[in-house]
């Protein structure tokens, strides 16, 4: 039925031939975690047929989980501000579709937060802009997810959405739709909501050329028979587990940390696992404010933008139908996991022993140190069995009187830096900076923390 409905959102061939023709580009810009990589590779596998349609796609590659960033290198060049690299990027593939009488068709991520940069690259070029908006918990969710997988986060759920809620960030308030209708116009911008109940009937190729346009009979020709998955988030188990993995693991070792990726995303991608409920993830009054918070906002912000209705009414409504995952069956998985690669790459398997026996002796014992030694079966020496604290010594200078206020900030700062919370601990840090803008102890500490937040931005 709801395909039906997006079919008429289609056009006939002569219809698609006119909608194609009054664009130079079309840019699809994500959003992050809406699918793009299983997008991407459909597209990239089916080039001829996009030509036959009308559109000039560019070649990229794909890494062994049928993972790519699309035409990334353009937008990476925006995001970077690097407008000579990316100018003749642009031109160069504009040029091949205009040889062969196509409109570009461009796909990047990377795009997504800047529509001000793009608009400036594009100038008089006529461009439609793409994109997919998920329920903003659920879009909180799963880029946590991907920050756990990419970015080397060690924080919970829990932490992190406390954090957002201090803020007013673009994608969750909806802003940055608004920031693309502004800079393209509200009619050269097509919005679909995410739907993951509608994505698991149909696959979301379907949608997506409805959005570009193309017609019913390309539509169903084209459209996969069987719906398969491409870089999903993490499962639970495989997200809690990388997630301990971040706080021992060797960031400049790239390789071994894409061999720990590529199996987690393998696995991620071959079980069933869907979405877990929100409201079983966080205390409920922070549940509470991060949807009052965003989901009114983002509603607001897209309306007049969407594509169909249905699906807005769909999304805001599949919150409720998400499974709650309880803690056992986390563990469990985890617990597979680790067995699994023990026995398929011990290799692996030894670096990540290796890693943690490193942090173990390296740093005071914090939880997550000894919920992973558990995990990986790794004996823990009852030296190190306690929390990360003060020394014997700091707490009789404290108690003695002798302790400024500068000591605290700086001693604490060091304690958050060994317990990995990199932003508390710069915050304190730079406070007792400005009560001793010249002791070199605490410059070092500043400057290690900030190297820190570097690793993991």
């Amino acid at each position: 039925m709801i395909l039906e409905k997006l079919f008429k959102r289609g056009t006939s061939t002569n219809g698609s031939q006119e909608s194609r023709q009054s664009y130079d580009v079309i840019f699809h810009i994500g959003a992050p975690k809406t699918g793009s990589s299983a997008i991407q590779k459909f597209l990239l596998e089916n080039r001829h047929n996009l030509n036959r349609l009308g559109y000039y796609y560019p070649e990229h590659g794909l890494d062994e989980n049928g993972i790519s960033g699309g035409q990334s290198i353009l937008g990476l060049d925006i995001a970077h501000d690097k407008p000579g690299n990316a100018r003749p990027l642009l031109e160069s593939w504009h040029a091949q579709a205009c040889r062969r009488g196509l409109t570009l068709l461009i796909s990047a991520e990377s795009l997504f937060n800047h529509p001000e940069k793009l608009k400036n690259l594009t100038g008089d070029l006529r461009c439609k802009i793409l994109s997919f908006y998920r329920d903003p918990v659920e879009a909180i969710y799963s880029n946590y997810n991907q920050s756990i997988k990419r970015h080397f986060i060690t924080a919970t759920f829990q932490q992190t959405c406390e954090r957002i809620l201090k803020t007013e960030p673009d994608f969750y308030t909806g802003r940055i739709f608004a920031r693309w209708a502004d800079c393209f116009g509200n009619e050269n911008v097509v919005l679909m909501a995410y739907d993951l109940d509608l994505y698991d009937q149909t696959p979301i190729q379907a949608t997506f050329l409805s959005m570009l346009g193309a017609p019913e009979d390309a539509i169903k020709r084209l459209t996969p028979d069987n719906i398969s998955y491409v870089n999903r988030s993490y499962s639970p188990g495989a997200l809690e587990l990388k997630r301990l993995l971040n706080h021992v693991l060797d960031i400049s070792n790239k390789k071994q940390n894409d061999k720990i990726d590529l199996l987690l995303q393998k696995h991620s991608d071959a079980i069933q696992h869907t979405t877990p409920d929100m409201g079983t993830l966080l205390d409920a009054n922070t549940y509470t404010m991060l949807t009052e918070k965003f989901r009114h906002s983002m509603q607001h912000a897209v309306r007049g933008l969407i594509g169909t209705t249905e699906l807005l009414q769909r999304n805001t409504r599949s919150h409720a139908k998400k499974h709650s995952m309880h803690n056992s069956d986390i563990y469990k998985e985890m617990f597979d996991l680790v067995n699994a690669l023990r026995k398929t790459n011990p290799d692996l398997f030894e670096y990540i022993h290796k890693q943690t026996l490193r942090a173990i002796e390296a740093h005071t014992m914090t939880y997550s140190h000894l919920k992973l030694a558990e995990i990986i079966n790794l004996p823990i020496p009852s030296s190190h069995l306690r929390e990360a604290w003060f020394t014997n010594r700091q707490l009789k200078i404290m108690a003695s009187g002798k302790y400024q206020e500068v000591h605290y900030l700086r001693d604490i700062a060091q304690l958050l830096l060994e317990r990995r919370e990199y932003q508390s601990a710069y915050s304190l840090a730079l406070q007792a900076k400005k009560l001793r803008p010249k002791e070199p102890n605490i410059l070092k500490l500043v400057e290690e923390i900030e190297c820190r937040l570097n690793e993991t931005s």
